[in-house]
């Protein structure tokens, strides 16, 4: 057997293997820009045997043109569309992308496999393109190759641009740049190479940095790249807007637990997607309310479904508890926290029932005060962000949520409440509890510098994150003149 087809056999088995990694990743995590690179290596793999052929039993019309359609058409043109998938942060952008780029495949492939050729014989040396082809196919190969070229160059630009801004686009660019330089450099295959063998040795070239461009890319969290948090990493499901943080925390952690993580985390996107698939097959329920009264689904937690029963839910039962007429009533979204947590969660329904502030009573206020009250808590403006953290990284994550309380306790007098909370039986979680004077207050907390800071370093500590926005209806806040009073210390002890 010739060298050259041994060597051009071995590309295309190798080009092969790396369209296999790519679909498997795409199979755990379906993403576009994934799916996008894999096509492309398929169709530089399909190229490269097309190759192996021609040079063992000499070029024929069908091989000619599957070298084409795959190398010189597909494989740019789908690099060039899943560095826009990746890169792309507006949803029109991507859509646009997709459009061109189902146009120029189809058009193209019709137009590079149905027109005729021009009347030279093929040999077992590589068939260019520019002697076999007549005038519309170099037309369109040319369209692909400035827009491939194009699209590389703006990807490349933009992505270094907000690399200056964003520390967490530097994973983004090296995928970036590892497609964009296999896009441009099969587009050598236009040119007249020195050797015969130079030919499949470029397509092995640029299957490999296209292969290494999507096992980069899978591991960026596409949310936080965009600013965005899809359902069911971070968000909230749709079928549990309105339950309690403290349920949907039960759920996560059973549904961890039913995928081999004993400590009740789900772990990186493999985990998340697996928990999307599986409420779309019906396996996992959707997220809700438990109840003690049994049931079906994820380890007796499905919905309306509380599964085993704790001895602390005996000692803290659901529902409103006290008087009669149900003065008290607990919060259920701080009954898996801390034991002082737990204690000033049962606090008074109501400004008119309970003690009040400073040890006076508020019903004995007249009217006007209690409706001067009412408005002031209804513009009061707050929020809970629950953090999932990665393993190992939570004291770096407790210093920079350190550095932004105080930062916040020294310039922010309209942030009535800035408290981090750790969750005893949730080590990786923190849990942020906000509460500001109106949503003019939260706006201007938005602008500080070192708000923005906090959230591009906490990116490298975060694995899903999931914000409760908080209206206030009723409220009792007592005057807080700084906790060691709160406590009885003063201060020289």
């Amino acid at each position: 057997m010739d060298a050259t087809v041994g060597a051009t056999f071995g590309c295309a088995v190798l080009a092969a293997a790396g369209t296999g990694v790519l679909v498997g990743r795409c199979i755990r995590i379906p993403r576009i820009d994934i799916i996008a690179w894999a096509g492309a290596v398929a169709a530089i793999a399909v190229s490269l045997g097309a190759q192996a052929l021609g040079a063992y039993n000499g070029y024929t019309s069908g091989t000619f043109r599957a070298v084409q359609v795959g190398a010189q058409l597909i494989a740019p043109l789908w690099l060039a569309w899943g560095m826009v998938e990746l890169g792309g942060k507006t949803i029109s952008a991507r859509f646009g992308a997709k459009l061109i780029t189902a146009a120029l495949t189809v058009v193209g492939a019709v137009v590079l496999i149905t027109d005729p050729l021009a009347v030279v014989a093929f040999g077992k040396t590589w068939p260019p393109g520019s002697v076999h082809y007549q005038l519309i196919p170099k037309y369109v190969l040319e369209a692909i190759a400035g827009v491939t070229v194009l699209t590389v160059l703006v990807m490349l630009l933009v992505a270094a641009v907000r690399l200056r801004r964003d520390p967490q686009w530097r994973r983004p660019l090296i995928a970036l740049a590892g497609a964009g330089v296999a896009a441009v450099a099969i587009l050598g295959l236009r040119l007249s190479l020195p050797a015969n063998l130079a030919y499949p040795a470029l397509c092995a070239v640029c299957a490999v940095l296209a292969s290494l461009a999507g096992v980069t890319a899978v591991k960026v969290r596409l949310d936080e790249l965009y600013g965005e948090v899809p359902a069911g990493r971070g968000a909230r499901p749709a079928a549990s807007q309105s339950d309690d943080y403290a349920d949907d925390r039960m759920y996560f952690a059973a549904a961890a637990r039913r995928m081999g993580n004993g400590d009740g985390q789900l772990r990186g996107d493999e985990d998340w997607h697996r928990l999307d698939r599986g409420r779309s097959n019906g396996e996992y329920p959707p997220a809700g309310r438990y109840q003690p009264d049994g049931g079906h689904g994820m380890n007796g937690l499905g919905n309306g479904d509380r599964g085993h029963r704790s001895q602390e839910d005996e000692e803290y039962p659901s529902g409103p508890v006290g008087p009669e007429n149900g003065d008290y009533q607990r919060d259920e979204a701080a009954d898996r926290l801390s034991d002082a947590d737990r204690t000033a969660a049962w606090q008074p329904r109501t400004l008119g029932r309970g003690a009040g502030a400073a040890g006076q009573n508020p019903a004995a206020a007249g009217p006007d005060t209690q409706a001067s009250d009412r408005a002031v808590t209804q513009r009061l403006y707050g929020l809970i962000a629950i953090y999932t953290l990665a393993e190992d990284r939570t004291d770096e994550f407790d210093a920079l949520a350190e550095r932004v309380v105080e930062d916040v306790r020294m310039h922010e007098p309209d942030a009535l409440v800035y408290a981090v909370h750790s969750v005893p039986n949730a080590p990786m979680q923190r849990i942020f509890y906000e509460v500001y004077r109106d949503q003019t207050a939260y706006e201007e907390h938005k602008r500080h510098p070192y708000i923005h800071q906090f959230d591009v370093e906490r990116a490298k500590f975060v694995l899903a994150t999931n914000v409760i926005e908080l209206g206030t209806q009723q409220a009792k806040v007592s005057p807080l003149p700084g906790l060691s009073q709160l406590f009885g210390h003063t201060a020289g002890e």
